[in-house]
């Protein structure tokens, strides 16, 4: 008598298949597990900046400003010697008539020998042409250091409103010039632009750079 095979029934595949789905999610699970506890730490990615690349360290320096020396002082003089160096706050003293010394105090004198009527040329850039008064001035240095003649001043004013003169610088003007050396004199001329009939009206006030004092003298 034959043997006759039996096919398998629906349930017995269908416990099969899930008896090999349990097997693949253990395998799966310990899989993972392995991987997470193997000691390995996640890498992690370095910063970068807007740029793309990574933020290199700052080299800039924060320590304190180097100062710029000061150049040394020089040691050149250019100006008048020293004894005829300018005086700051100089005093006026009062008024002395023509042909009187007027003296400054420190040795220095100053003497208008003469005031006359004269006429300007004009031939120098700046100078008119008319009447002008032409002041004549003695300067006497009695003391003990040389006065720098270039630094004196003369000025003028004419009238009863003490109108200012304009000095001239061609004739007939001649200003004294050069340095005065002790116990020596020197005379010049300065000249103004006056109306005619005003000579006698005239104050020159007459200072010097090596003197702290201003003397007037009226004409």
């Amino acid at each position: 008598m034959g043997v006759t095979s039996k096919r398998p029934s629906r349930r017995t595949a269908a416990a099969a298949a899930a008896a090999a789905a349990v097997v693949l999610c253990v395998g799966v699970l310990v899989s993972c597990t392995s991987s997470s506890s193997d000691g390995t730490a996640p890498t992690a990615s370095p910063t970068t900046s807007s740029a793309g690349g990574p933020t290199p360290p700052s080299s800039t320096a924060t320590g304190p400003a180097a100062s710029t020396p000061s150049p040394p002082p020089s040691s050149t003089y250019a100006g008048p010697p020293p004894a005829t160096a300018p005086v700051v706050g100089a005093t006026t003293l009062p008024p002395v008539p023509t042909g009187s010394p007027a003296a400054f105090g420190d040795g220095l004198v100053a003497t208008v020998s003469a005031v006359r009527e004269a006429q300007a040329s004009g031939s120098v850039p700046g100078d008119v042409a008319g009447p002008a008064v032409a002041v004549s001035v003695r300067v006497e240095n009695g003391s003990d250091a040389p006065v720098d003649l270039g630094g004196l001043t003369v000025t003028a004013t004419y009238g009863a409103d003490a109108v200012p003169a304009t000095l001239l610088t061609g004739a007939p003007s001649a200003p004294a010039e050069g340095v005065l050396a002790p116990r020596k004199s020197a005379e010049g001329v300065w000249a103004f632009t006056v109306p005619s009939g005003q000579a006698s009206s005239l104050v020159l006030t007459i200072s010097s750079i090596s003197s702290g004092t201003t003397v007037v003298v009226r004409g």
